[in-house]
């Protein structure tokens, strides 16, 4: 995990700033107010200005709920080009 994840050529990758602090698994908590409750409307008008992406929540992750990222990105009705499928980093 955070040896991983730390590494110069996986932070390359993954396109993150070298001035970003080093990934660790937990860091005292979040503090955080939420202002957006439905991340929708701004991947349909990323996907309408032609960009391309990928979302990924990690299947054991408490911060970043799967299934609502999945329920989320079901309803945006885009084609599939196969079968959704396990894979692993």
């Amino acid at each position: 995990g955070t040896m991983y994840l730390n590494r110069p050529d996986v932070r390359a990758a993954l396109h993150i700033p070298s001035e970003a602090h080093d990934w660790a698994i937990c860091f005292g908590g979040l503090n955080y107010t939420r202002s957006i409750t439905d991340i929708t409307p701004y991947w349909s008008k990323a996907l309408a200005a032609g960009m391309h992406g990928s979302i990924y929540n990690g299947d054991t992750d408490m911060a970043c709920n799967v299934l609502g990222d999945e329920w989320a990105i079901d309803s945006l009705k885009l084609p599939l080009d196969g079968a959704r499928a396990a894979w692993k980093v």
